[in-house]
């Protein structure tokens, strides 16, 4: 009867336990319901982790944006710099329809003389022979010589091209009717009238010049073996 008791206990003892362990749970479960419990309700250190995030990827968005502002608006000086200067440099193309002409009295009676204003500094001179046609074009900048000027032969070819800086001659140019270069060209004075002889091939050529424009009427050439002859 006692040995029957002990091992009915012992039967109760083990179904017992078996019943605890059923009931025990797993570290894998447990895992599980802390995540369907904490679904709603994040942990507020990842919260602030992803705010940090969120600036941190604001801030360079900012300065990304700050930085090609800078770089256009710089582009853009820089272009608008460039094209004044060369607006303000170039003199370009001469267009005589948009001029507004002034006459002026004739330098002393050899050619008829008129100033275009072209800007509120500049200005183109252009100086015509008696007949009509153009015997030099000058442009001006606060008075004086500036750039360009070409002066003609009275049957149209062109005679002389100068570069001045501020009335500072820098550079002239002397061509026969034919183009080719007037070398042996002798220095003179601009401001009086002198009396010019050259040779060329088979021709002397002489005429009057004055302000590195030829004298109406002036010119004359004749060939070589005529005035042998002669």
């Amino acid at each position: 009867m006692g040995g029957g008791g002990f091992l009915k206990s012992m039967v109760d003892s083990i179904r017992s336990n078996r019943d605890l362990v059923h009931k025990r749970q797993s570290l894998k479960d447990i895992y599980r319901q802390s995540e369907a419990k904490n679904a709603g309700t994040p942990d507020p250190k990842d919260v602030t982790e992803l705010l940090k995030i969120h600036r941190s990827r604001l801030q360079k968005d900012n300065q990304r944006s700050r930085l090609r502002s800078r770089i256009f608006i710089l582009a853009t000086l820089i272009i608008l710099v460039f094209v004044t200067i060369l607006l303000t440099s170039a003199p370009g193309p001469v267009e005589h329809m948009r001029y507004e002409a002034k006459k002026i009295e004739p330098l002393q009676e050899h050619f008829i003389t008129y100033y275009h204003t072209l800007s509120t500094s500049e200005k183109m001179r252009e100086d015509f022979f008696n007949s009509g046609s153009i015997a030099a074009e000058t442009l001006y900048k606060n008075e004086k010589k500036h750039q360009n000027s070409v002066s003609y032969y009275e049957t149209g070819e062109q005679f002389r091209s100068a570069l001045y800086f501020y009335d500072t001659l820098v550079i002239d140019l002397y061509l026969y009717k034919d183009g080719d270069t007037i070398k042996d060209m002798p220095e003179i004075d601009f401001n009086t009238i002198s009396h010019i002889k050259l040779t060329h091939d088979t021709l002397n050529i002489s005429f009057d010049m004055l302000e590195g424009k030829i004298l109406p009427g002036s010119y004359t050439e004749s060939k070589l073996i005529e005035q042998q002859n002669q």
